[in-house]
């Protein structure tokens, strides 16, 4: 009986992980059906709480390093992390001397993390989300400040740059959905 008992446990603990899987994959779908709802080049004000980062500092010379390090970031944390389930994964955008905006260092948001790298500050975002590949991001980024000044806010830094569909979701560029996002507040 023994036996028995133990093969039973055991498929009880890969049912569970099954239907974790499934849970996740269900989310994921549900994440990817909003990013695709998205108005391309659309503009949403949100009131975020507190995000908590894990940030992989890495010279980003091109933007197909942006998903090489996202999985070696993930994998370089040992709690379990699924690009799969994990729709908060990025980068953060800084602007070199002549004003080009580059990608300096790769995140992941995580709210059951004890010890973040990083904390994104509590506030009023504004975000630009638009379709394609996601090497748009200085045109983008231009909207988005000038939407920012339109409204009559100043901004904090990071400039952030969440893909909401990318490598992971599909091979076709033309589908990928990337969300900027900033911090702002009315001027004084």
């Amino acid at each position: 009986l023994d036996m028995l008992d133990s093969k039973q446990q055991l498929i009880q603990q890969k049912l569970e992980a099954l239907l974790e899987d499934q849970q996740e994959i269900k989310n994921r779908k549900q994440a990817i059906l909003k990013a695709i709802a998205y108005e391309n080049n659309s503009f949403e004000q949100v009131h975020y709480p507190a995000r908590k980062c894990m940030i992989l500092k890495e010279n980003i010379k091109k933007d197909e390093d942006i998903d090489y390090l996202i999985t070696k970031l993930s994998s370089e944390l040992e709690t379990k992390i699924s690009i799969l389930g994990n729709t908060s994964t990025g980068s953060f955008l800084i602007a070199d001397e002549v004003g080009i905006f580059h990608n300096h260092s790769v995140f992941i948001l995580m709210e059951e993390i004890d010890h973040p790298d990083f904390i994104l500050e509590e506030g009023e975002y504004l975000s630009l989300t638009y379709h394609g590949y996601y090497d748009q991001h200085n045109e983008h980024v231009t909207k988005l400040l000038n939407e920012v000044e339109k409204r009559g806010y100043c901004y904090h830094r990071p400039i952030m740059e969440i893909l909401l569909i990318d490598i992971h979701e599909t091979k076709d560029k033309n589908e990928y959905v990337t969300q900027l996002q900033v911090r702002i507040e009315k001027k004084s």
